[in-house]
């Protein structure tokens, strides 16, 4: 299990289709991968959990990832759509 605080880097923030390609991406995977915000644990394979978050740009956020393809996971979503 890999536990990271990073900050939203898309200047749009997470908000529809950024909501969708992370989710994508994360359903590409088979492990499991969580937003920790403001007390709330959303699962990044869910679009309505993602986009009911309403993450904005530079937004701190702390990313759960568990499984055997974690690491990959980890880098194309700290590529794509966080910065740590």
């Amino acid at each position: 299990m890999i536990t990271k605080r990073m900050k939203v880097k898309m200047n749009t923030g997470l908000q529809a289709r950024p909501a969708y390609e992370l989710v994508n991406v994360s359903q590409r995977y088979s492990s499991n991968v969580f937003i920790h915000v403001n007390n709330r644990e959303i699962n990044c394979k869910s679009i309505m959990g993602v986009m009911s978050l309403g993450l904005a740009h530079g937004t701190e956020i702390t990313l759960t990832v568990d499984g055997y393809d974690e690491k990959d996971l980890l880098n194309e979503l700290t590529s794509r759509f966080f910065k740590g």
